[in-house]
């Protein structure tokens, strides 16, 4: 920027250009609040300023130009009665400022900050702790305040990463199984499942012990379960470059499905209502592929906007997009994987499409005959339906559906999508559902990636085989909720959290984004052996936290062999400290620790244990004896 464009030593915030600003949602506006609108705050309106939204920072090379800054900090009169959030000014990496709540009893705070001799400024806008969303926030007539006669003109740059952990392994060419300690059907029902073996292909794998009724067919189970009981089976993979055998537990009896978290895919968080058959085609070969199916990822689902109308006899029928439903399911069991679709309670759904509301039992029966393997029920439009706020009015819906798929001669995964309404994780075992919604729909930044793992401490009771909190679906790759797609706005170190978390927590791992484009970063993320060990640990108890600060979160699993697995989360803007004391974990005595993002042991340790964490990253470490 050139000296002329400063007008009395002043450097408007909004002249600076907003190229590098990181934000969780939308993009940063020049002279107007983030929806496009003049900026006002509490009723007196700004020609100079940026509108932004939690979370999103400015970092400012001021090269050391600066003597002040100056701004009017507030919420937008836009957001009406909603919003909350809080400033935090930044110099030379320490906190010079930190707002109270911002929100509608208090939409404003100015602010004055000396820059004198500093190098960087940072500018945050966070959430205050309680979701980002309607957080509109505004920096008004903010401006710089320069030295007289400087040559230098501060610049906005691009926020600085702490280094990313190598988290890359080659995957062997030789065999190598990735099961879950234990899989579940229904007997007298059909059965699916593929293997999941990587390794170079073509890979010969033979079985011992199978349970009656089922054979394997080039990597896949199939068949119907004759009898009810457990079996242990031994596979055993071969090609031309070495050998790996495995055992996996087969449990037959009513309703043993999900014994441990879904892994898989749905279309909503790249496609949303644009979803069509060949974005869901794509999809599992995607699956494949990119070798997502060689890990244990099975579920290929169908989110909102596939149905149309129904037909004369009431039946269900999907809109243009979608030519059948039946070969759909075909295409995608032939490669071992497992069909999942998307109804609502209600007449409608979150799209306008033909819900099940007094079709519960025939839906339930065409999708069965389509051979759908999974249900994400959407309550949608029966808000207009709910008589009353209670359990049972709650409950009724959900119930009715569960009827519905007891009639079918299938087993079904039951996913209640009720946004946590009603405390549902106090109630949805009743329904047996195997999953359910704790809570609103995620989004791809920061602030609601937190306040949705807020809200999951003290649900750990609730979670278990067959019965998992879910938190909703994965962030990750290229995500668009559209036509088109863009990579995730969460940082790399952010990916690595919101991974941990999950896995933490045993949630339902259910990708979003576009399968045929997945980077090398992101199948890193989602192929990790050690990781994926933990996420499908049986019998899948949930961790909780431990710790919670305004900068760290820390939180803890226990895992069937006796060990432990802890999270370290830096919630800071700076590379920080964490400990945690064995005794905490009720350990006495010295254990040994092991990185398991990195793959590094890390020795024995006494007392405890303290790591460096990056700014919004992730330290996860396993503890044993």
């Amino acid at each position: 920027m050139d000296n002329r464009e400063l007008a009395g030593e002043v450097l408007w915030l909004e002249k600076m250009g907003l190229t590098h600003v990181y934000q969780g949602w939308r993009r940063p506006q020049v002279c107007q609040s983030i929806n496009g609108q003049p900026i006002s705050l509490a009723g007196t309106v700004y020609e100079h300023g940026v509108g932004t939204h939690a979370y999103s920072r400015m970092d400012i090379d001021l090269k050391g130009a600066a003597l002040r800054f100056e701004a009017i900090a507030g919420l937008d009169d836009e957001t009406g009665e909603a919003g909350s959030i809080t400033f935090e000014i930044w110099v030379d990496n320490k906190k010079v400022m930190e707002s109270p709540i911002v929100n509608q009893q208090n939409r404003i705070y100015p602010v004055e900050v000396d820059l004198a001799g500093a190098s960087k400024l940072v500018l945050i806008v966070t959430d205050a702790r309680d979701g980002a969303e309607f957080d509109h926030a505004d920096w008004a007539d903010a401006k710089i305040i320069l030295k007289k006669g400087s040559c230098q003109v501060p610049e906005m740059i691009p926020m600085e990463l702490d280094p990313v952990p190598a988290i890359h392994r080659e995957i062997p060419e030789s065999p190598e199984f990735h099961l879950p300690p234990v899989i579940g059907g229904t007997p007298g029902r059909k059965f699916l499942y593929r293997v999941p073996v990587s390794g170079k292909k073509p890979l010969e794998i033979t079985v011992e012990n199978l349970p009656e009724g089922l054979a394997l067919e080039n990597g896949i189970l199939k068949g119907i379960l004759k009898n009810a009981g457990k079996n242990l089976v031994k596979f055993t993979a071969v090609n031309d470059k070495g050998t790996d055998t495995a055992e996996l537990q087969i449990l037959a009896g009513d309703r043993y499905l999900a014994l441990t978290p879904p892994l898989g895919w749905n279309s909503w968080n790249a496609y949303g209502h644009n979803v069509t058959e060949n974005h869901v085609r794509a999809a599992a070969e995607g699956m494949v592929e990119s070798g997502l199916a060689d890990f244990g990822y099975q579920y290929i689902n169908v989110d909102d906007s596939w149905a149309g109308c129904r037909n004369e006899q009431g039946e269900i029928q999907p809109n243009e997009k979608f030519i059948d439903m039946k070969v759909l399911g075909d295409y995608i069991h032939s490669m071992g994987l497992k069909y999942g679709i998307y109804s609502s309670p209600g007449p409608l759904t979150c799209g306008n499409r033909e819900g099940s509301y007094k079709h519960e039992f025939q839906d339930a029966d065409t999708y069965a005959n389509w051979g759908v393997d999974y249900l994400k029920y959407d309550w949608c439009s029966y808000s207009a339906i709910l008589k009353e706020k209670t359990l049972e009015e709650y409950k009724k819906p959900y119930q009715l559906m569960r009827d519905a798929l007891d009639q079918t001669n299938r087993d079904i995964v039951y996913a209640a999508c009720q946004y946590g309404q009603g405390n549902i994780w106090e109630w949805a075992s009743e329904i047996s559902a195997q999953m359910w919604r704790t809570g609103g729909d995620i989004d791809d930044n920061w602030a609601t990636l937190l306040q949705i793992v807020f809200s999951q401490a003290g649900l750990e009771e609730y979670a278990g085989p067959s019965h998992w909190n879910d938190p909703d679906m994965m962030v990750l790759g290229k995500l668009g909720w559209s036509t088109v797609t863009r990579p995730t706005k969460l940082n790399p170190h952010e990916q690595m959290g919101h991974v941990t978390f999950w896995v933490i927590l045993a949630a339902p791992i259910i990708l979003g984004c576009e399968l045929k484009e997945l980077d090398d970063f992101t199948l890193d993320l989602l192929t990790h052996e050690e990781v994926l060990a933990v996420h499908q640990d049986y019998p899948g108890k949930q961790g909780w936290r431990l710790k919670s600060t305004p900068e760290e979160e820390i939180w803890i699993r226990p895992l069937s062999d006796g060990s432990w697995v802890v999270g370290f989360f830096n919630l800071g803007l700076f590379k920080a400290p964490m400990t945690i004391s064995w005794n905490l974990l009720g350990l006495e005595k010295s254990y040994f620790v092991r990185n398991i993002w990195e793959r590094k042991d890390l020795g024995t340790f006494t007392e405890g244990f303290e790591a460096e964490v990056p700014s919004h990253g992730v330290i996860f470490i396993k503890v044993q004896p």
